[in-house]
């Protein structure tokens, strides 16, 4: 679950330079803020980046709407998904991943937009990702709007193992914005990622597929069935389906009750008509097919009425006409 608040950041200081093994280097659509291992402890701010060596942390310059509703819908979508695969899937959110050295201290953070656990129980059980020591998300979801995963995330991921990065960038229109919207899939090859045009920890979705959903304004019927599509694939290789999950179990429950009272009312239909065609059907009266077009007509009458009117009609037209005279008011 994604937490929000109010955001705390440590004190300012100029930055004139930093520096990575006696080099210079930026990050897209961040600002560098001077940040010691202890404050980032502290730090429930947004930023993308920390490091150890020049004890420097990169805070977003602009956490725009576009950003957070990229987030909010990943999640949207993969709840979905499992809810067709018949088992759950985890998602952290906005989290932490940590290197740390031999004696727990930091040496480098990245904040991910979202982690995705295809296996809840693999989940670290703490706040944060560390390295090494934490299962790493089967996925990890970056919005690059401001920002660019390339400085730096992209190789560190790969360092870490990461085994499948979604890059997206929304269908928002800003004018800061340099980079053309889409979502790019990349798969951990040989210790590179290797981009895709689907993906390996969902099966048969496509990277077109993924950023089209990601920003249609409201789920449509297309975008449901390619996620009902990749949790039924995802479900058979688990071994699980929608009668597994708890919500899809209890709507298959309800439709099968509304199904089994309709089914009920339809058999009570057709005897009743039966019933009335046959007594006519003694009478000699011709009914031809017009029984089950005014089936709505008879029916609405007291089933006593109708029997009566059928035993003592002249003619198909007769009959109606006491049907009627026997039906209810309308209102």
């Amino acid at each position: 679950m994604r937490t929000t608040g109010a955001r705390r950041s440590p004190k300012r200081r100029r930055v004139t330079q930093l520096s990575e093994t006696r080099g210079t280097y930026t990050l897209t659509g961040c600002r560098p803020v001077p940040m010691t291992d202890a404050e980032v402890a502290a730090y429930d701010g947004r930023m993308e980046y920390w490091d150890g060596e020049t004890e420097t942390a990169w805070e977003l310059h602009d956490h725009s709407r576009y950003h957070e509703g990229a987030c909010f819908r990943v999640s949207q979508l993969v709840d979905r998904v499992a809810m067709f695969r018949g088992a759950p899937i985890e998602l952290l959110g906005t989290t932490d991943l940590q290197e740390r050295d031999a004696s727990g201290k930091r040496k480098q953070v990245a904040q991910a937009d979202e982690l995705i656990y295809l296996d809840g129980r693999n989940r670290p059980r703490g706040a944060v990702v560390v390295i090494g020591e934490s299962p790493l998300p089967d996925v990890v979801v970056e919005v690059d709007l401001t920002t660019d995963v390339r400085d730096r995330k992209l190789k560190l991921y790969a360092k870490w193992g990461i085994p499948e990065l979604w890059v997206e960038v929304p269908e928002a229109r800003m004018p800061s914005r340099r980079k053309r919207p889409g979502l790019a899939i990349r798969v951990l090859d040989g210790g590179k990622f290797r981009e895709r045009d689907e993906s390996v920890a969902f099966p048969t979705w496509e990277a077109d597929e993924i950023h089209h959903s990601l920003n249609e304004p409201f789920l449509s019927t297309m975008t449901v069935r390619q996620l009902r599509r990749v949790g039924e694939i995802m479900g058979r290789q688990t071994g699980t389906d929608p009668d597994d999950d708890p919500v899809m179990d209890e709507h298959g429950r309800s439709k099968h009750a509304e199904g089994f009272r309709d089914g009920r009312e339809q058999g009570r239909r057709e005897i009743a008509l039966e019933g009335l065609e046959n007594t006519l059907a003694l009478r000699n009266i011709r009914i031809g097919g017009r029984l089950a077009d005014d089936a709505d007509r008879i029916l609405a009458a007291p089933n006593a009425a109708a029997v009566e009117a059928a035993l003592r009609c002249r003619d198909y037209g007769d009959f109606i006409s006491r049907i009627r005279g026997a039906a209810p008011l309308a209102g």
